[in-house]
């Protein structure tokens, strides 16, 4: 792993990455290389916050569990008992959005054209939401789908009475010490920028990231190596989420047999991710 981390030329362009490992609660094994900001040259360090993305999915699902475990909702209810605005929220359990498995079109620009990165209401997003129809009868198939997530946040603000954030940050951030993980909304003034290459051989271009209003519960939450492996041992440890909630977000739906997204693997399971139209692990 750390010859992986090879000095860069100075004239070389690195966005940067930052690892960390642990086992058994411990880490073994952190490194940074490249640069949070291409712009200035500042270094990519293991304290540094970064936009992380998909992960925020598995806090939402989190927070959905929690509640269950409080007795203020019921993966088994209805969409529609928290969120009565999406037309077809009767017929879709929460657990069937948790699995991805609802049915539910996606926020991407099939529906909002080129605005993913601009604000957009509630009623908006709801009137453009309910113009589709479901994918399929909830259940029969599996298609990862952000808008499941970002009307699970919903159902954790209208559960709990909170914020998204606020929720979160009560239950889950606080109490584990993850004092460095926050909002793209709110970000920290040394958040790492996010880069890609237009076409491949062309200079860095900075990403823009989807606004609060389309990752809200999906992909909106920032955080850093170190914060993530607190997360990661009280998880495990029991420490967030009890043994039923704990069986319930680690078993795949359907056995596997409606999950096209896990492939089998002797070592370990690998998760594919459509991104762009082309998969990714």
């Amino acid at each position: 792993m750390t010859r992986s981390f090879k000095p860069q030329p100075a004239q070389r362009v690195t966005p940067g990455i930052a690892v960390a490992i642990s086992k058994n609660g411990q880490t073994i094994y952190e490194n940074t290389a490249g640069e949070r900001d291409v712009s200035s040259h500042a270094p990519m360090l293991i304290t540094t916050p970064q936009p992380i993305g998909s992960i925020t999915k598995q806090f939402t699902a989190a927070g959905i569990l929690l509640l269950q475990q409080e007795k203020k909702l019921s993966i088994d209810d209805k969409l529609a008992k928290y969120v009565s605005e999406y037309v077809h929220g009767g017929e879709i359990t929460l657990r069937q959005m948790l699995n991805m498995v609802s049915g539910i079109s996606d926020n991407d620009p099939a529906i909002y054209g080129d605005h993913l990165t601009e604000p957009i209401t509630r009623k908006e997003m709801f009137a453009n939401l309910n113009k589709l129809p479901l994918m399929w009868k909830p259940g029969t198939h599996m298609v990862y789908t952000n808008t499941n997530y970002n009307l699970l946040g919903l159902v954790i603000e209208r559960a709990s009475g909170q914020s998204y954030i606020a929720f979160l940050r009560e239950h889950i951030f606080s109490p584990l010490g993850m004092s460095s993980t926050s909002t793209i909304d709110q970000p920290p003034a040394n958040m790492a920028s996010g880069y890609h290459h237009e076409k491949p051989g062309e200079p860095f271009v900075t990403r823009a990231e989807l606004h609060p209003d389309f990752s809200f519960g999906t992909g909106n939450l920032v955080s850093t190596t170190q914060d993530l492996l607190k997360w990661d041992a009280a998880l495990l440890a029991k420490k967030v989420l009890n043994e039923a909630s704990l069986r319930t977000m680690f078993t795949v739906p359907g056995n596997g047999k409606i999950n096209t997204v896990f492939e089998e693997d002797k070592r370990f399971p690998v998760m594919l991710h459509v991104n762009d139209g082309k998969p990714t692990v």
